[in-house]
């Protein structure tokens, strides 16, 4: 019997269920979306769903985890760049608002996860690093002075609309000037 091989069925047992979920909760909302069809759609038992999730919770804030640490990846160089506020800022939108129109999935499950009850009340869904450029721009008094979380949340939900705009509403794609446009709005704000 070989570990690593059992492990790698595990493994893509889970991520097979977490991909199902993300399609079917994307498709049809977190309520209209039971344990027993996941099972049937994806293949997998029942019981082998509830090994890896204790719930259909869990797994909606597992698949939620997940997509915060990719958020976190695709912002991390323009979050730790060493250059001006405002163009650190604008530069984490555009990142934002192209990594949620790459994966439109994953941005439908977000835009969900963001209003329903699961979303836990004064989170973010911002890593530290990210966190840390708002609360730098409210020390530094060049943000407005609000809580970092609530400038986090205006930024977070400004990019959500544009790749609203561009996935969901245009008849025409939105240029890459648009978007630099967008960003721009966004800073002016934030900005003091």
């Amino acid at each position: 019997m070989n570990i690593r091989s059992d492990m790698k069925k595990i493994l893509s047992k889970r991520e097979k269920v977490m991909q199902t979920a993300l399609r079917m909760f994307a498709h049809g909302g977190f309520h209209a979306s039971p344990m027993s069809e996941l099972a049937s759609v994806s293949g997998v038992a029942v019981g082998t769903i509830y090994h890896h999730f204790a719930s259909k919770e869990d797994l909606i804030l597992a698949l939620h985890s997940s997509a915060k640490d990719r958020i976190a990846g695709a912002l991390s160089t323009a979050a730790k760049g060493k250059f001006p506020l405002s163009k650190k800022t604008q530069e984490m939108f555009v990142l934002l608002h192209n990594h949620f129109t790459r994966d439109v999935l994953e941005f439908s499950f977000l835009d969900q996860f963001q209003s329903s009850p699961f979303s836990p009340p004064g989170k973010t869904m911002f890593d530290k690093q990210v966190m840390d450029v708002f609360r730098e721009g409210v020390k530094e008094g060049k943000f407005k002075k609000l809580p970092a979380e609530v400038l986090a949340e205006f930024f977070y939900n400004t990019a959500a609309a544009s790749a609203r705009m561009q996935l969901f509403t245009q008849k025409k794609k939105i240029s890459s000037k648009d978007i630099k446009t967008f960003a721009e709005m966004c800073w002016n704000g934030l900005k003091k």
